[in-house]
């Protein structure tokens, strides 16, 4: 079996969120997390499947698509990824949800966190201040 076909092994709650972007945030005492943008995903992710719908092409439509092993090697596989549980050395800071973290953060951090999960609404915001 292909390395990524095990991916359609991962639980249906996590599956899919390595597609998500992240942002690395810092809290007071220097800790590193990356934090996943729950806002901000891949175009070609199936929010329903969690799988990608263009697999195949995904390469040559998003040049930054990465595939299992640049997950791995750069931090952007949620922690309960089985790749992490299988081997929590190949990542030093693996996706993680705000909510699990937001206690650690600096105010600075969660504004930063508000302003990139909210890019989207910002870009919409600002095209329509545009158009008026």
């Amino acid at each position: 079996m292909k390395e990524e076909n095990l991916c359609l092994t991962c639980p249906i709650e996590i599956r899919g969120k390595c597609c998500f972007f992240s942002c690395l945030l810092v809290d007071v005492n220097g800790n590193k997390y990356n934090v996943i943008l729950d806002n901000q995903y891949c175009e070609f992710l199936d929010l329903k499947t969690g799988l990608c719908s263009d697999y195949e092409n995904r390469k040559k439509n998003f040049k930054h698509c990465l595939d299992i092993s640049e997950l791995r090697n750069k931090g952007s596989l949620p922690k309960e990824c089985p790749y992490l549980i299988r081997d929590p050395t190949l990542e030093k800071n693996p996706k993680v949800n705000i909510k699990d973290i937001v206690h650690k953060l600096t105010s600075e951090s969660i504004m930063m966190y508000n302003i990139l999960n909210n890019i989207n609404d910002i870009k919409k915001i600002y095209k329509k201040k545009m158009v008026n």
